[in-house]
Order: structure tokens, then C-alpha cells, then sequence
């Protein structure tokens, strides 16, 4: 039985956690520079 299927799924599940990170600190870095900029 070929594991393609469970591996697929555990890539898919790291690339939506990696895009939360990634987001979130875009988010994180976008605040702070608006926050500097406008203070």
C-alpha cells in the first residue's frame, strides 16, 4: 500500500500551517511599520 495519500495530506497540512505563519507575521510587521510611521 502506497503512503502518497497520508504524505500528501501531512504536506498539505505543513503548507497551510507555513501560509498561517507567514500571514500572521506579515500582519505582525505590517502593524508595526504603520504603527512607526504614523506615531
Amino acid at each position: 500500500m502506497p503512503t502518497t495519500g497520508a504524505s500528501g495530506s501531512f504536506a498539505q497540512g505543513l503548507l497551510g500551517i507555513t501560509l498561517l505563519v507567514l500571514g500572521a507575521i506579515s500582519i505582525t510587521v505590517g502593524g508595526r511599520r504603520r504603527l512607526d510611521s504614523g506615531g
